[in-house]
């Protein structure tokens, strides 16, 4: 393997910064609801993040599918430059 410590160090920071995003994904949807929302009635505020609570696996399961997605084609990304192009 040619190039296998970069893929893997680019590889390992795309599954730390998916971590992170999962933990950290609550925390993100009350801020962003707060600041695209806060002028909105009061019965809106407290029912779009009962939604959020109620979707939450679905959404976090969609959000895991596209960050492996990511991963997935930058693996593949790197086998074509180092092997195909190279």
């Amino acid at each position: 393997m040619v190039c296998s410590l970069p893929l893997a160090l680019l590889l390992g920071m795309l599954l730390g910064l998916v971590t992170l995003a999962t933990n950290l994904e609550n925390f993100v949807e009350r801020i962003v609801v707060f600041f695209c929302f806060f002028w909105e009635r009061r019965v809106l505020t407290k029912l779009i993040p009962q939604n959020l609570v109620a979707h939450r696996a679905r959404n976090r399961k969609t959000s895991v599918m596209y960050a492996f997605s990511t991963i997935t084609s930058t693996s593949i990304l790197h086998y074509f430059v180092v092997f195909v192009l190279i």
